[in-house]
């Protein structure tokens, strides 16, 4: 990043924005809480279309990892998760990443589990190594996966295909 003008500008631009946002809203917290986030889904969503538009370099799935990490109901639709839930059949395509927030939240809920815990085990189940799970090896990995030792491959379309 040192050598990266853009990327210096843009923290420059953002330290400006956020400081703004402070003197605008005594706080970044009470800012995050003028869009009521854990009221609606759609106010989650109008928070995070306008944290991309007010800070630069926050992209699409940056700003759904922005929001898990301070705490909102929602998962960062990575390409280890939209693949995962792509071979699972619970998007079409690793692109639908409002899709893959939806499912996660479906978890989620199922399982009683907050969010954040279903993010960092799907990452875990999909990365090449995540000890953090007890997993030595991920499973779900884009080449090569382990599918015999996966206890969703009845219900995973990757799976079939390979084994017909």
């Amino acid at each position: 990043m040192i050598r990266n003008r853009r990327k210096i500008k843009a923290c420059i631009e953002n330290a400006k924005a956020f400081q703004t946002i402070i003197q605008k809203h005594d706080s970044f917290q009470n800012y995050i809480e003028s869009f009521n986030p854990r009221e609606s889904f759609e106010n989650l969503i109008i928070l995070k279309e306008e944290l991309e538009n007010r800070f630069s370099g926050l992209g699409k799935i940056t700003s759904y990892h922005f929001l898990t990490d301070i705490g909102l109901p929602v998962l960062k639709p990575d390409r280890v998760i939209c693949r995962i839930f792509e071979r699972l059949g619970l998007i079409n395509s690793r692109e639908q990443y409002l899709e893959a927030i939806i499912q996660g939240r479906n978890f989620a809920e199922a399982t009683g589990h907050p969010i954040r815990y279903i993010d960092n085990v799907f990452v875990a189940y999909g990365q090449v190594q995540s000890k953090e799970f007890g997993i030595e090896r991920g499973i779900c990995l884009e080449t090569n996966p382990s599918c015999h030792l996966c206890g969703a491959r009845d219900y995973c379309n990757y799976y079939s295909q390979q084994s017909a």
